[in-house]
């Protein structure tokens, strides 16, 4: 019995440590976010000032989605000439591989396909990308995202700051009214974004990157190796990476995409525990 207590009384010290150190977080990207509104300040660069894109996008079967964000990425607003999409096709068993080649073919030297031999997860699918990729600027987005019109130009004016090594813009849910769980889940998005992340943007503290939506110096990426292959959650591994190397990551509000969410509770929690599982083996390995 002494021994349950014991647990009970470490596992609810636990929760109310984490609670302290968060609530501040989060009440100062709360206040962070009413002093300066939602308005978003419309942006413009001079084409001479334009930084080059190259964005990778690993796909694999993503025959439902993959057409919706080449279009969207397309469609930007960004020069043409300093833009680049470089489609991993990551062994696909469905019609991915046959869309993705049409819009290489139809829209030439704006988007490549990379096939992959062997099909062995998203990092190793980043890492053949890397080999590829023209841009000064290298941004990654998932298959299912639909970023807005002007998400590269806000991106590129974030990175004017020269001491700014990456970006991880916000990402909101595509899905949110399709059912009571994706509900949930775009409202807690929302705060984990415009609350703790805009927090610890304020606050100084470390930004993760969440998997899409985010961009990196070319250089630095190399510089640190690129992603780890054999990481969990490879984007938070090498956030934990380039903040070690004193590099800093800035999370941008105004940078958005849309994203599909899961809508079942069992995609749900597959999701959370791979992003636990990833965030411990980053934890372990980067303490501090």
């Amino acid at each position: 019995m002494n021994l349950l207590y014991l647990a009970a009384v470490l596992v609810i010290s636990l929760v109310y440590v984490w609670t302290l150190y968060n609530l501040p977080i989060l009440l100062v990207g709360v206040h962070n976010l009413r002093r300066t509104g939602k308005k978003r300040v419309k942006v413009s660069m001079k084409k001479s000032e334009l930084p080059f894109f190259s964005i990778i996008v690993p796909v694999k079967d993503e025959e439902s989605v993959v057409a919706r964000l080449l279009d969207a990425l397309l469609k930007s607003n960004y020069a043409k000439d300093r833009r680049e999409i470089i489609v991993v096709e990551d062994g696909s068993v469905d019609q991915t591989g046959q869309i993705v080649k049409g819009f290489e073919r139809d829209f030439p030297g704006e988007v490549k396909v990379v096939r992959k031999g062997i099909s062995d997860g998203k990092p190793s699918a980043l890492m053949e990308a890397l080999k590829h990729v023209r841009g000064e600027i290298v941004g990654v987005f998932d298959a299912d995202s639909v970023p807005d019109k002007d998400a590269l130009l806000r991106a590129a004016v974030h990175f004017r700051d020269v001491s700014v090594d990456a970006v991880q813009g916000r990402i909101c849910a595509i899905n949110s009214d399709h059912n009571m769980l994706t509900k949930f889940v775009a409202q807690e998005e929302v705060v984990r974004y415009e609350g703790f992340m805009r927090g610890k943007e304020v606050l100084g503290l470390f930004v993760p990157l969440n998997g899409s939506c985010y961009f990196v110096r070319k250089q630095v990426l190399e510089d640190v190796g690129g992603w780890n292959v054999d990481a969990l959650s490879e984007d938070m591994e090498l956030a934990a990476r380039l903040v070690q190397e004193k590099h800093k990551i800035r999370y941008a509000s105004d940078v958005v995409s849309w994203q599909e969410y899961p809508a079942s509770l069992v995609d749900f929690f597959r999701q959370r525990v791979r992003w636990f599982r990833g965030t411990m083996e980053a934890g372990i390995r980067y303490g501090r």
